[in-house]
């Protein structure tokens, strides 16, 4: 793969915006910011810092998405700002924007999903899959629009199920309930989370949906359909070193989660999420197949083979167009020697 500086043939800031606060499946990224990086609210900025310890000449800005940015997903914020470089979304977003604003994802940080479903086993003991707790009759609280909740309740097993949205993806509504509802949780961070919560100091169960046919790529970088062909060189020298922070992030994530957690309390001050948490989300990626070389060895490459079969069916769901998965994404930048 090609190399070399990327202040040959990159914008002076990479600028990456992304679609949820900071977090493990995030960890690549904030794992390539520099020594000098400054936390704020919105962002993390510093120099490019590569996994081997070069430092570019050029800086990167991971800015923070979330309630930073009204809960938008990174591809709505991206089709009104064009400092934006490459976005962190999901294929699934890519396909509902892809008459609007058109993305295509060049790699994935992650392998599998990591969304859940979380119960309490105190509550439901006998409710250990998706089809349990559709089954169960369990009030299902998920983020406004959530494509996962819109695919699983048209044609997966939570169809009839009782879904609510206006989540807003904390705690509270759950530990005031005493666990008799379900929310949408994230595999990584939630169940540590709830463990340490002094007001539920209890586990949780959580569910992956993609162990019920949610076949997305939930964390992937993507760039404007229109800046393939003119950021190709850049995005040729990146993306090899994107690969190589997951790696580097997965086989020593206490540093990086150090400056997540900082990140994570700025954007939001009551935040319980803290680097001894992040690190066991980070073990939990690898032993979860969360995090991994996929079916063909290779660390960061998308999955356009499960893509395929996946995407009819989702565009149906979300009453989109369908689209063709070499649309949207793009494996053409991936080093295929990178791995585990």
């Amino acid at each position: 793969m090609p190399d070399g500086p990327l202040a040959e043939v990159c914008p002076a800031t990479i600028t990456i915006q992304t679609t949820g606060e900071p977090g493990v499946g995030l960890g690549a990224l904030y794992r390539l910011t520099g020594s000098d990086a400054a936390v704020e609210a919105t962002k993390v900025s510093g120099s490019f810092s590569r996994p081997d310890g070069v430092v570019d000449d050029v800086l990167l800005e991971v800015r923070t998405g979330g309630p930073a940015t009204g809960f938008r997903d990174a591809v709505t914020v991206a089709s009104t700002d064009d400092a934006i470089t490459l976005v962190h979304t999901s294929i699934s977003s890519i396909l509902e924007g892809h008459g609007r604003s058109p993305m295509v994802a060049v790699a994935a940080l992650t392998d599998r999903s990591r969304q859940a479903i979380l119960v309490d086993p105190s509550t439901y003991p006998d409710v250990s899959d998706i089809a349990g707790v559709a089954a169960a009759d369990i009030e299902i609280r998920h983020f406004t629009d959530s494509p996962a909740f819109e695919f699983l309740g048209t044609v997966g097993p939570l169809s009839g199920a009782r879904m609510v949205d206006g989540f807003d993806g904390g705690p509270a509504a759950f530990v005031a309930a005493g666990g008799t509802i379900a929310q949408q949780g994230d595999l990584l961070v939630d169940p540590g989370l709830f463990v340490s919560l002094p007001q539920w100091a209890r586990p949780v169960t959580a569910i992956a949906l993609s162990a019920a046919g949610w076949a997305d790529h939930d964390d992937v970088l993507a760039v404007r359909a229109d800046d393939r062909e003119r950021l190709s060189d850049c995005l040729a020298r990146v993306v090899p070193i994107v690969q190589q922070a997951i790696v580097a992030y997965a086989e020593d994530p206490s540093p990086t989660n150090e400056l997540i957690a900082r990140a994570r309390a700025a954007s939001d001050p009551l935040s319980r999420v803290t680097a001894d948490l992040l690190d066991a989300g980070a073990a939990d990626s690898i032993a979860l197949d969360v995090v991994g070389n996929g079916v063909d060895g290779t660390i960061g490459d998308i999955d356009t083979a499960r893509l395929g079969n996946f995407l009819p069916a989702l565009a149906n769901a979300l009453g989109t167009a369908d689209a063709a998965v070499d649309d949207i994404a793009d494996n053409r930048f991936i080093d295929p020697t990178v791995g585990f």
